[in-house]
């Protein structure tokens, strides 16, 4: 059914676009247009997100995996009632590394798949493998505008960022997440992109799990505006290595003093800092040439690692 909806496209005349992730292996159900879209914008289509919510439940629903161009997407079942999505690459090394890619606030993990098939393309061809996240919470029946914000709102959806948001059990999702992994793949290095809300929950990574991650993005996010949020340097242990720290920005991104103040008051406790504050990217906006950067930033620090 999909190819045949891909040759009639050709026979009108009308040549399908060359990005974008085309998952044509393994569900046919899912909705072929869904996929030829526009890649790295955070779409504001309501029907195209209904779309992405229905096939995402449907995924989990059915944990048939999907081929994509650069390999497989499974299902990933973690703790009791939560998931992810772990993409292998067509080619997996004998000591491969995972990144962990977190979305942003009242989002879905699959709005994310869309959007990143740049850092999807680059990371699975040097065979790396990747973890999307799911914030907890309610996914709605259909997605809807958000009446304040005025972008896609798939449901509460938040990565607890407070104690009091039970903060200790993002990061009991993120170590099941990466032990899964690890008990099927022999990982050297893990990196975690953190998007917005993710971005925020990402400062608390170098805080409460410092010997995992190699590195972090915090991807428009850095200390975000939420007045309860807390990192308490105090609770490093001294004799752990500090990951390396990006922060991604723009001169129009909401979070652009956020991740400025961030990045100082990483740096000032002696962490590996960048600051990247790009030009006219909107927050919400994953470009191309933020996916680039975010990719070469980690193999630069794969090859620093091991020198």
């Amino acid at each position: 059914m999909v190819y045949r909806k891909i040759i009639f496209l050709i026979i009108l005349g009308i040549r399908p676009p060359i990005e974008g992730i085309y998952f044509l292996g393994s569900i046919s159900k899912f909705s072929y247009y869904l996929y030829i879209v526009t890649p790295h914008i955070i779409t504001m289509d309501l029907q195209l997100a209904s779309n992405l919510k229905r096939d995402q439940v449907q995924c989990v629903n059915s944990e048939i995996p999907i081929s994509t161009p650069w390999g497989t997407l499974y299902t990933l079942h973690l703790l009791s009632t939560r998931y992810g999505f772990l993409h292998v690459p067509k080619c997996v090394s004998e000591g491969s590394n995972l990144v962990l890619i977190y979305h942003g606030s009242r989002d879905i993990a699959f709005h994310y798949l869309k959007c990143c098939d740049t850092l999807i393309s680059a990371l699975s061809e040097r065979g790396y493998i990747i973890f999307f996240g799911q914030a907890s919470g309610t996914i709605f029946e259909e997605p809807i505008t958000h009446p304040k914000y005025q972008d896609i709102y798939y449901g509460d959806l938040y990565w607890g960022i407070r104690k009091s948001q039970n903060m200790e059990a993002e990061f009991e999702y993120t170590r099941e997440a990466i032990s899964s992994v690890r008990s099927s793949y022999n990982i050297n290095h893990i990196f975690f992109i953190g998007h917005s809300n993710g971005g925020v929950f990402s400062l608390l990574l170098p805080i409460y799990m410092p010997e995992i991650f190699t590195a972090i993005v915090s991807h428009q996010g850095g200390l975000g505006y939420d007045a309860g949020f807390y990192i308490d340097f105090e609770a490093i242990p001294s004799s752990l290595p500090k990951p390396s720290i990006l922060f991604y920005t723009s001169n129009v991104d909401v979070h652009h003093e956020a991740c400025i103040g961030g990045y100082n008051l990483f740096k000032n406790m002696d962490f590996e800092c960048e600051l990247v504050v790009a030009n006219e990217e909107p927050h919400g906006i994953i470009s191309k040439e933020s996916q680039d950067y975010m990719c070469d930033y980690i193999f630069k620090k794969v090859i620093q690692s091991t020198n």
